[in-house]
């Protein structure tokens, strides 16, 4: 299995990682924050090394760049994902509770 260090959870990034299905959460977060800016972004964290994206994410909560995206989907789409990738997993929402969020877009 290859995994992108840039979709990684911050709980992932500690002496001893303890982690729960919210890890998945976390990572589609990116993912669609990925889907949302179609590539005009860029890769999120492609300037860093990989040390200092561990310590971005884990330590000071850097995410992505969600401005630009601000105007061109729905707030509340944006929010979601900002839900999405919280440093805290038990703020994170259910995978449950996010397709039900992305659903109500599709109706």
């Amino acid at each position: 299995m290859c995994v992108c260090v840039g979709t990684l959870a911050p709980e992932f990034w500690t002496a001893k990682p303890s982690y729960s299905e919210k890890v998945d959460v976390y990572a589609c977060g990116l993912i669609y924050w990925e889907i949302l800016s179609w590539s005009e972004s860029g890769f999120p964290f492609q300037d860093m090394t990989e040390h200092v994206l561990y310590e971005q994410v884990r330590d000071y909560n850097h995410r992505p760049p969600m401005h630009k995206l601000a105007g061109r989907h729905p707030q509340s789409l944006l929010v979601l994902i900002q839900d999405m990738w919280s440093r805290d997993p038990k703020a994170r929402q259910s995978m449950t509770r996010v397709l039900e969020q992305l659903a109500q877009y599709l109706e």
